[in-house]
């Protein structure tokens, strides 16, 4: 899903320096059966989807439209896995730069920075520290595809503090369902791009908007995130509040 009026900039199959550098620094670091894959999957890659400025960028293979990407070149682990995180320098900026490398469907589908990463020649960028957080060569087993597991997979790839309200609401449930909202299970939990900032997504109502927890915020604050808006409104109301009475309206104070 993608909140808000985000542009969609197709076309440009070629990858900038900063992305050219973060893909290839998480190739060297894989073994040598997943770079090949790795490589020849990014080998093959003729759309860049770019949003929020740079902030995210989306990988296909197309092929009359619609994906293409061989059978054989698809990594054995197919479960939305965040793959890596590689974090760099810029020049003469004091504020490091985080990048995290997302795998969708067995293939290397998107690279995420904590902030809209701007324009660097290769010379300005600096490579701090690379992590490889799972295998792509390992298929999910029964055992780690259980919700347990993918509860504890997916904490550690959030940034965040998860309200207490959610927690209270959620538990280790698969989520539930207030007013037609949808309160996401901890296993479900999403990361989306905003101009505003990256924030994970706890739950969503169709046809109005989604409620989530903005990265490397510790305070556990949630905020609203309207579909016609792609910045976040705080919610200063108990979630179940929120979930019961929220109707979609704009009177100030609502919440």
């Amino acid at each position: 899903m993608i909140l808000g009026l985000l542009s969609v900039l197709f076309g440009r199959p070629r990858l900038t320096a900063l992305e050219s550098r973060v893909i290839s620094t998480v190739s060297e670091k894989l073994s040598s059966a997943a770079k090949q894959l790795f490589d020849a999957q990014m080998n093959q890659v003729n759309r860049i989807q770019r949003l929020s400025s740079g902030k995210e960028a989306n990988f296909y293979t197309l092929r009359r439209g619609k994906p293409s990407l061989e059978e054989r070149l698809l990594f054995p682990l197919t479960t939305e896995t965040l793959l890596a995180r590689v974090h760099l320098n810029l020049g003469q900026e004091k504020k490091p730069l985080r990048a995290e490398v997302w795998l969708v469907n067995g293939h290397v589908f998107s690279v995420d920075f904590n902030k809209t990463p701007g324009k660097s020649s290769e010379e300005e960028i600096h490579v701090a520290n690379v992590e490889i957080l799972r295998d792509p060569m390992i298929a999910a087993s029964p055992d780690s595809a259980s919700e347990a597991k993918r509860r504890e997979e997916v904490l550690a790839t959030i940034r965040s503090k998860l309200s207490d309200g959610y927690l209270q609401l959620v538990g280790e449930g698969k989520g539930i369902t207030v007013n037609d909202w949808a309160v996401f299970g901890i296993q479900d939990i999403r990361k989306i791009v905003q101009r505003d900032g990256n924030y994970y997504l706890l739950a969503e109502k169709a046809g109005m908007g989604a409620v989530g927890v903005k990265e490397a915020e510790l305070s556990g604050q949630v905020y609203y995130l309207d579909y016609g808006d792609d910045r976040g409104e705080k919610i200063t109301v108990s979630l179940l509040m929120f979930f019961e009475e929220f109707d979609g309206g704009k009177v100030v104070g609502r919440f």
